[in-house]
């Protein structure tokens, strides 16, 4: 008599490695997005101090914005950038006006369900000012760096 598996030994085997998988990939994919979420709302904090250390340092913004921080944007344009979220190109509009030393931060109100949910989340709500930039009526916030006191003259 030969030992091995019957064919329906083998056909439980391949069920039950089948509802495995089917619970296993949904969670995986849950946490990839949750990641990026993380990623993108750390973005926008890290953009927020980086503008704010040129400021200090420099007295003035630099017409590039890519010339005062590192976080990459999906476009730039002179002193307009826009960020991308998940698969939103423009999620998140930023602008500096160089000559008032303001930052203007405009999200979009018809955005990814990416976008809306990295908007919404606590740490990104606090650094401005816990405005909800999904709101169509109110999705712009603007933080004017230079009330801090801070110009330097050379």
């Amino acid at each position: 008599m030969k030992k091995g598996f019957t064919m329906i030994e083998l056909i439980f085997v391949i069920v039950i490695l089948g509802i495995l998988a089917a619970v296993a990939i949904p969670k995986i994919n849950a946490t990839r997005d949750d990641a990026e979420k993380v990623k993108s709302a750390q973005n926008i904090v890290t953009l927020i101090g980086d503008l704010g250390s040129y400021y200090t340092a420099q007295g003035e913004f630099n017409a590039d914005i890519t010339k005062m921080t590192n976080v990459a944007f999906s476009s730039t344009a002179k002193d307009t950038a826009k960020l991308k979220i998940g698969k939103d190109d423009n999620c998140l509009t930023i602008k500096v006006d160089s000559a008032s030393g303001k930052v203007t931060f405009t999200g979009k109100a018809s955005a990814s369900k990416a976008c809306t949910e990295t908007l919404k989340l606590s740490t990104v709500k606090a650094a401005f000012g816990n405005k909800d930039l999904t709101d169509s009526s109110a999705n712009t916030h603007t933080i004017d760096y230079s009330a801090s006191g801070v110009k330097l003259d050379f």
